[in-house]
């Protein structure tokens, strides 16, 4: 490296320029072997926990799909027991009631796995006959729907649980008297949840239109005031059934198809417990359709990571299966993988050592001037402070509000008005407090046509100070702009001027006294001549000539 001439530096300086350039190599040489030294053994110790990282966070996600699905149909079955419990604080529900409570639960944006919520009364297969007729003629069933109603399909069954409350209504007028007893899997369902009290859900069935695959749930409402403890006792009290249709897909699209990191994985519900070999019928919810899945990647999955997990939830065992790629996983986890980490630790190990290398030079080429430059600020600092304390008056530099609030003033200020800078910095005091109402506004003017003409200003005003000793102070200085030009504050100077508007007050006076005196003498004056040319005349006629 080739030193350039320095003819102005003195010969201490060029040594220590020469100093300089040698410890610039030498720390270059060395950063660049320790950095490289720890990017490889970083490189080493990050391929070996690669896998172990990618496990880690896999196995977090996987905690968080089964929050967030535990979590999601917690919300559901509350939401399914509100309807519940609007049913059982109904005597007899009509169907506005019906209709204006659903829509209250808003189930479009807020729950949109609900395909439909339905409610059936238990009707006893021999007043099945009365109870349609009792539907049909029923005025408050306005829709055109309720004057066809009947209760389908026929059974033999001995309890029946037709369907006469729908949301949404429309698209769904199918569901409007199916009997709910009347399939093998929802009467499974139907009657557990009546014998526990709980709610119980279906196999996978078809649901909505185009149909879906999805399941049905049931919540089993009792005549109040009978007793349930008991199986006959609940199989007795019991009243009706709320139910709803649900589709996981619709459910779970947002929940989990984009959101990082459900992005990443792939994952699968089954309607079936942990164990079982995986049946594509009883598939409830798949986040990535498009991939097919082997069966042995439900056992191992080859370069990548799985994990099932057994959930029960509204009364069904449930298994939730995971997929996820290593590479994936710890790229999210570390934002790297462990090549792009060596190539970038290498190209940063380089930069960092040269970096090194420059700030040492640029750091001791600039000692000297910064040394320089310190002690001339220091000066400079210690001489504007002796200014400003043999100042008579107070520097300050203040806000263009009401209160006149300093944003900083100086150590005269206490000679001016009794209190010290602290006073005003904490709020105790505001100088505008000080000002005589009289000369109040005129501040304010000439402080507003200061800032708008962007010129210096100076205005007397007066003043009670802390023992409520009038002074006349004088303020001068100008605003001050950012380089937007918009005005930033007014900074200044304050003096005392109250000897001055004394003697002022004493010229003035004394003005007045010697206009009054100039009045009087050009009186005497003028009756002196008078008096003299009277003289004059009587001595001309007496013959007597006077000088």
């Amino acid at each position: 490296m080739k030193i350039p001439a320095r003819l102005s530096l003195t010969q201490e300086f060029q040594t220590h320029y020469q100093r300089t350039i040698a410890w610039s190599i030498i720390l270059f040489v060395v950063v660049l072997g320790v950095t490289i030294s720890a990017v490889l053994f970083t490189y080493q110790r990050l391929l070996a926990s690669a896998d172990r990282v990618s496990r880690l966070n896999f196995d977090n996600n996987v905690r968080s799909v089964i929050d967030r699905f535990s979590q999601n149909l917690i919300d559901y079955e509350s939401a399914l027991r509100a309807v519940r419990g609007f049913v059982i604080s109904s005597q007899s529900v009509e169907e506005y009631e019906w209709n204006e409570f659903i829509q209250n639960l808003n189930l479009h944006i807020d729950y949109p796995g609900f395909v439909t919520i339905n409610y059936g009364p238990v009707v006893a297969a021999t007043a099945s006959t009365a109870f349609e007729t009792g539907v049909r003629v029923d005025p408050a069933l306005t829709s055109k729907e309720y004057r066809t109603y009947r209760i389908y399909p026929q059974s033999d069954h001995q309890i029946l649980i037709p369907v006469i409350f729908i949301a949404p209504f429309q698209g769904h007028e199918y569901l409007l008297g199916f009997d709910m007893m009347s399939e093998p899997s929802q009467q499974i369902a139907v009657s557990s949840a009546i014998d526990t009290g709980e709610i119980f859900s279906t196999g996978v069935i078809s649901v909505g239109s185009p149909p879906a695959s999805g399941f049905a749930i049931f919540f089993p409402i009792y005549r109040p005031n009978m007793p349930l403890t008991t199986l006959a006792q609940r199989r007795n009290a019991v009243r009706g059934i709320v139910s709803a249709r649900f589709s996981l897909q619709n459910s779970f699209a947002e929940l989990f198809s984009v959101a990082p990191p459900f992005d990443r994985l792939d994952i699968h519900l089954y309607n079936q417990p942990l164990g079982e070999v995986p049946d594509p019928v009883e598939l409830l919810y798949d986040s990535k359709p498009e991939i097919i899945r082997s069966a042995d990647e439900f056992i191992d999955s080859a370069g990548g990571w799985h994990k099932a997990v057994e959930v029960n939830l509204v009364g069904t065992p449930w298994t939730i299966h995971v997929w996820g790629q290593r590479s994936n996983e710890f790229a999210a986890s570390t934002g790297l993988t462990p090549q792009l980490f060596l190539g970038g630790g290498l190209v940063l190990s380089l930069l960092l050592s040269t970096l090194v290398a420059t700030l040492v030079y640029s750091r001791m080429m600039a000692y000297r001037l910064a040394l320089k430059l310190t002690a001339e600020l220091e000066d400079s600092r210690r001489s504007i402070a002796l200014l400003i304390r043999n100042l008579h008056g107070a520097v300050f530099r203040r806000a263009n509000d009401t209160e006149m609030t300093f944003l900083f003033v100086s150590a005269g200020i206490a000679g001016l008005t009794g209190y010290t800078p602290a006073d005003f910095a904490s709020g105790r005091i505001k100088f505008g407090s000080l000002v005589l109402p009289q000369d109040y506004q005129r501040i304010q003017t000439t402080f507003r046509a200061a800032i708008d003409q962007r010129k210096s200003y100076s205005v007397d005003f007066r003043i009670k100070d802390k023992d409520s000793q009038l002074k006349w102070l004088r303020g001068s200085g100008q605003p001050v702009y950012d380089f937007q030009g918009t005005f930033k504050y007014l900074d200044g100077f304050y003096v005392d001027i109250t000897d001055q508007k004394g003697v002022e007050a004493q010229l003035a006076g004394k003005v007045k006294e010697l206009e009054k005196l100039n009045v009087l003498l050009v009186g005497r004056e003028k009756k002196m001549i008078e008096l003299k040319q009277l003289l004059n005349t009587i001595q001309a006629k007496d013959g007597t000539t006077t000088g």
